[in-house]
């Protein structure tokens, strides 16, 4: 059995809080996915006003999982995206099939850092060489889920007919994970 790190570096420390970050950003994607699945579910339901059926979709909800939740985007995202793509019928499969891919690129990244970021970090933390390696590993996966949770969040703005955001918020994620103790 390993020691618990109650007493760490500020080396050490930063390496945690970067795990933490990331693990509230992804987190954070998860939740945005939660929300589009709503939003599209919604949209399509709006004609339907049995309650006891709302309140079942709701109580069903809350029990999927990522994985679960991404595969009912993909499967929703022919009619949601299409009100907003052009008329061009290949430039509409390309921009599905690229929110697809990026949707199940930032599932597996943001399942990287809930079950495997950490694993053996008690062992590792001390050498600087490790350190600098999973912080660019956690660039790299942060960067992927910032890409599709960007997409995520302005699909779910299109469908709501809010402003979508046009900010550099994958750059901005980065630096909030994983340089953000460094200031």
């Amino acid at each position: 059995m390993t020691n618990l790190p109650i007493i760490l570096s500020e080396r050490e420390d930063e390496i945690y809080g970067i795990i933490g970050r990331a693990l509230a950003f992804a987190t954070n994607f998860e939740i945005n996915c939660k929300a589009l699945q709503t939003v599209m579910e919604m949209k399509k339901r709006m004609g339907n006003r049995n309650t006891q059926e709302l309140i079942n979709f709701f109580e069903n909800l809350e029990k999927q999982i990522l994985n679960v939740r991404i595969n009912k985007i993909i499967k929703e995202l022919n009619h949601a995206v299409e009100p907003f793509a052009s008329k061009d019928k290949e430039e509409f499969k390309t921009l599905n099939d690229y929110l697809k891919e990026k949707l199940v690129i930032a599932r597996d990244a943001r399942n990287e850092i809930a079950h495997d970021l950490g694993k053996g970090i008690e062992n590792l933390i001390k050498n600087d060489e490790w350190r600098e390696k999973l912080i660019q590993e956690v660039v790299e996966i942060v960067q992927q889920i910032a890409e599709a949770d960007v997409m995520v969040y302005n699909l779910i703005q299109r469908l709501t007919n809010e402003p979508i955001f046009t900010g550099d918020y994958c750059q901005a994620a980065v630096e909030w994970v994983c340089y953000e103790s460094k200031e």
